[in-house]
């Protein structure tokens, strides 16, 4: 696994959880950039976050509420909030560590 695999991992896992945390399950872009950039070192650009939402929505972890309008809008699946709390794994989320 590259240093690259490794991040990605931890950056879904970290957009996952922020989505978690949220009453209704769901943020726009670049409010999960600024959040992301602020939990994780380097700085996350909003083209990075809408590419993992891309790869979270393909794995059915997420789904986006605007496709085409501005700013993009994830909603956690059920299977999403398994993965943030570690009942269920995905390869390519990194597994949250035991609380």
């Amino acid at each position: 696994m590259s240093l690259r695999d490794i991040m990605d991992a931890e950056r879904r896992l970290c957009i996952l959880t922020l989505l978690s945390e949220t009453p209704d399950y769901r943020l726009n872009h670049k409010i999960l950039a600024t959040a992301v950039s602020a939990l994780m070192a380097p700085r996350v650009s909003g083209d990075v976050i809408q590419a993992d939402l891309a790869w979270l929505k393909d794995v059915g972890l997420v789904q986006i509420e605007t496709d085409i309008s501005w700013p993009v809008i994830a909603r956690l699946t059920p299977r999403g909030l398994d993965v943030a709390t570690g009942a269920t794994v995905v390869p390519g989320v990194k597994r949250p560590d035991p609380r």
